[in-house]
């Protein structure tokens, strides 16, 4: 039977019209679903993690607020304050943070220029004040929910602070978004040309099928290909993840990636392969571990957790880590598929956090931080002692107010030379204390730069050494 003679036959034969019909009208909705279904779909979930990473930043950085019955207030923000923010804008992606008071006013924003203005927006004074996460996505070059050009894809998330269930307050993070937005669009016109591909190949699929039966053995084939780039692509991300990965049965483990030989200290897969995880255990956790693979195969259990344990390398030392333990199957038999994170790193970060934290507010010599431009971001106790300024008196201001006209213009010429060209400056210079008396200081100015190059921040930290030294 030719084309032409095939073709008349499914037309004028009801059933098999119907099924041409649905393939065709499969093959154009699949663009059509990708377009208006699945790309709402994967902009919400950017939406929904940023508000996610939002509320995690200001819980967070609510932590170094000093926060008084009526609410947020000018003299909530302490020291520590300032570092978390600067870290916060430098490594989580935000393009600008601000916190505001009861009334609505910013106490607080990364754009100096904010400070002292007040929101009375409806969206503020409704859904934020009444303890509501509010967020909307800004397209570049678009305006904000304040009226200001968005300069990238950003989501503007406001989060409320609430203190015994009142308003005590609120931050408002802006994530820049343009990378992920930028990937969901090159995925989904990747995946529109696909379906529409897929859609069209189904088409040619049915109306092969309709004359040749045979075409159930390629489809069969093709799926099974399918299958196997699936399992091949799956094997490479659990090979690639930075996470310890194992599949565990009643005999052992069957299975590692990788990351879990490095963990555990081991130079290839065969030390760890027939093994029971709980060999790699402390004794205290063995049993604990047992109640947790109990857990996550019991039929109840709709999902898992991260639960802290440690873990003995080959070598015997230990590693802090946090698993979790998913119920699986292998070869047709109950098994356990368990996540490993390191937790090292974090330790060793958090402790170092503590160490500065603690430097900085007990060093015996002054330290002071500023912005590019010499703005006074933070100081430290001694800082007060040796200058007499408040902490309160010198914020926000030039750091000009600390030195004296003594100091000559090519001296200060000098200074920020070399700053620019070498990133520090160590001398001594006049300076005067709050009453106005002038004293001799020895200085080591560091400067903080940006990933591209430019300069964020300076270090300040000096002494007194009038008693000591003589300046001519």
């Amino acid at each position: 039977m030719g084309a032409f003679s095939t073709f008349n036959h499914i037309v004028k034969t009801r059933f098999l019209r119907n099924i041409l019909f649905l393939a065709l009208a499969v093959a154009v909705l699949f663009p059509v679903v990708d377009r208006f279904f699945v790309y709402p779909l994967f902009s919400s979930f950017v939406l929904e993690q940023s508000e996610i990473e939002a509320e995690r930043v200001a819980r967070y950085l609510s932590q170094e607020l000093k926060i008084e019955p009526g609410g947020l207030q000018k003299d909530s923000l302490q020291p520590m304050f300032y570092i978390e923010v600067a870290h916060a804008l430098n490594s989580l992606g935000l393009i600008k943070l601000k916190v505001f008071s009861p009334s609505g006013e910013v106490i607080y924003s990364s754009d100096y220029a904010d400070i002292g203005m007040i929101n009375t927006k409806p969206y503020f004074l409704q859904e934020v004040t009444s303890g509501q996460i509010y967020s909307v996505v800004v397209r570049k070059e678009r305006p904000t929910l304040e009226g200001q050009i968005a300069t990238a894809d950003v989501v503007e998330t406001y989060v409320p602070l609430q203190i015994g269930g009142q308003f005590a307050g609120a931050f408002e993070v802006y994530f820049d978004i343009t990378a992920p937005l930028q990937k969901i669009e090159r995925l989904l016109f990747i995946a529109s040309i696909l379906l529409v591909i897929v859609g069209f190949t189904l088409l040619a699929a049915v109306l092969w099928t309709l004359a040749r039966a045979s075409d159930a053995i390629v489809a069969r084939e093709r799926t099974e290909r399918a299958l196997s780039n699936s399992e091949k692509r799956y094997r490479s991300v659990v090979d690639a993840s930075p996470d310890a990965i194992l599949l565990q049965t009643d005999s052992g483990i069957v299975f590692v990636n990788p990351a879990l030989v490095s963990m555990l200290g081991g130079q290839q897969r065969a030390e760890i392969i027939n093994r029971n995880l709980t060999e790699f255990m402390v004794p205290e956790d063995q049993r604990f571990f047992t109640d947790i693979v109990a857990d996550a195969m019991s039929p109840e259990t709709s999902d898992s957790q991260f639960y802290e344990i440690n873990l003995r390398k080959i070598n015997g030392s230990r590693v802090n880590v946090k698993l979790a333990a998913f119920g699986s199957e292998y070869d047709g038999s109950p098994a356990v598929l368990v996540v490993i994170h390191d937790l090292t790193f974090r330790r060793e970060a958090e402790q170092y956090q503590r160490m500065a934290s603690i430097v900085f507010e007990t060093s015996a010599d002054a330290m002071m931080m500023t912005d590019a431009e010499g703005i006074i971001q933070t100081v430290n106790p001694a800082f007060t002692e040796i200058t007499g300024y408040k902490a309160e008196d010198v914020l926000f201001k030039d750091s000009d107010i600390l030195w004296i006209e003594h100091n000559s213009e090519d001296f200060l010429r000098n200074l920020h030379q070399s700053l620019q060209s070498q990133d520090s400056w160590r001398g001594e210079l006049w300076s005067k204390h709050s009453n106005g008396e002038r004293y001799a200081q020895r200085l080591t100015v560091s400067a903080i730069r940006e990933g591209n190059g430019s300069i964020a921040k300076f270090v300040s930290v000096f002494s007194d050494i009038t008693t000591s030294v003589r300046l001519t």
